[in-house]
């Protein structure tokens, strides 16, 4: 489960736990709760709020924004409590606020070195995970054969060709 928390900040921007809590007009939860990522928690800010663009800031509305979860490589991490932990740095109005994020989960693919390989093997078992690398290879060739068979107006793909 990955789990976000922020930092102490004066901005009146508003944390939501999750999308569900957001769109049912809950109470913002304080900036030292720990989120977590697969609930698809919510950043609010007011119109006079700007924030820097950042590649895990997805826009929901205008000033509204889903927190997603990075591909984390094990050089970012730090690996404490059976979470996989990265610091993201926030910046709303010129004004920096610590973004923390946990994840149970580290994907295979991003690990380099063979003796690394093990190492996480060891700390995190079945934790240790290549599926999603698996699927976007996948996803990669599937589309790219697509719109190959456009120019070919080929009409059959067959899974054996990916």
């Amino acid at each position: 489960m990955a789990g976000i928390s922020l930092s102490r900040r004066a901005s009146p921007m508003r944390l939501y736990k999750s999308l569900f809590a957001y769109l049912s007009n809950c109470q913002p939860v304080a900036e030292g709760t720990l989120l977590r990522v697969c609930d698809r928690p919510i950043i609010a800010l007011d119109p006079q709020e700007q924030v820097t663009a950042n590649p895990f800031l997805i826009p929901f509305r205008e000033q509204v924004y889903e927190i997603a979860f990075p591909y984390l490589k094990p050089t970012d991490i730090n690996c404490e409590l059976n979470n996989l932990e990265y610091i993201f740095d926030l910046t709303i109005c010129g004004e920096s606020h610590k973004l923390r994020v946990a994840d149970e989960v580290l994907d295979l693919d991003t690990i380099n070195e063979e003796n690394e390989l093990l190492e996480w093997e060891q700390k995190l078992e079945k934790r240790l995970d290549n599926t999603a690398t698996l699927l976007i290879k996948l996803f990669i060739g599937m589309f790219a054969i697509i719109f190959e068979d456009r120019k070919t107006r080929q009409p059959t793909i067959l899974i054996s060709q990916l």
